[in-house]
């Protein structure tokens, strides 16, 4: 029996087994001692398969019992981001919103959204759901990781809120800073010694002889002597990021 699709329906595929044997449902019920109607709601996809119906299943058409039972579970760990959508804690934003991610929290970006991520260093990022996006190029879709953000996720994390900014401090977090500065006068990127990554938001400044126009990043190296981040307009504003020492 062919491997099939994680998001196929187990029905799905005893109904095309059952076409394939000309083996009619009724016959196929009769066989393994169930109501008709019980083969005809899993080939319908109204009912899933137990762990008894798998051994049905595999005595009658030689598939093993987990072949069907590991159909079952695909099948629904494929609908959980699909019903979970709608029940998404949903949070309206403006512009200069900050938000804070610590792992385990389930996030999606809602459309029309612009913005700076600022992440660890990490190459484990687990995609639950899609919306059922395609490649343009070949007309398939992303893989999902849905199994693996389920072990990850946190489900008491319900809701949560925009950062509450204290002055010009964002987040102060024991493995990183980042604080938002309005850059009226020059000002020093971090000590000697210390480096800073600078994001420019409005505006545009310099450091040395880097310049920077909004949404341009650049890192200001512990040892570079020329550390003063200059306004070059008026409104010029920056995210600052640093390690705490």
């Amino acid at each position: 029996m062919p491997s099939r699709a994680v998001n196929v329906h187990p029905g799905n595929v005893l109904n095309d087994e059952l076409e394939e044997r000309g083996i009619l449902q009724t016959q196929l019920a009769e066989h393994i001692g169930v109501l008709p109607k019980t083969i005809n709601e899993i080939c319908r996809g109204k009912r899933g398969i137990s762990a008894e119906m798998a051994v049905k299943l595999s005595r009658a058409l030689g598939a093993s019992a987990g072949f069907w039972l590991n159909l079952q579970k695909n099948w629904e760990l494929a609908q959980v981001p699909r019903r979970s959508v709608r029940h998404v804690h949903r949070i309206a934003v403006q512009p200069g919103d900050a938000i804070f991610l610590p792992a385990g929290r389930a996030h999606a970006i809602g459309a029309g959204n612009l913005l700076i991520e600022i992440q660890q260093n990490s190459d484990t990022t687990y995609r639950a759901f899609d919306w059922n996006r395609t490649d343009p190029a070949t007309g398939a879709k992303r893989d999902l990781h849905v199994e693996q953000a389920i072990q990850c996720i946190d489900f008491e994390d319900v809701q949560p809120q925009l950062i509450q900014s204290h002055g010009e401090l964002l987040i102060s977090h024991s493995l990183f800073e980042i604080r938002k500065w309005n850059l009226d006068e020059a000002r020093e990127a971090a000590p000697l010694g210390q480096f800073a990554i600078v994001c420019c938001l409005t505006g545009n400044l310099s450091c040395g002889k880097a310049k920077l126009a909004p949404g341009e990043v650049f890192l200001v190296q512990a040892h570079l002597e020329e550390r003063q981040l200059k306004p070059l307009t008026a409104d010029t504003s920056l995210l600052r990021v640093t390690i705490p020492v």
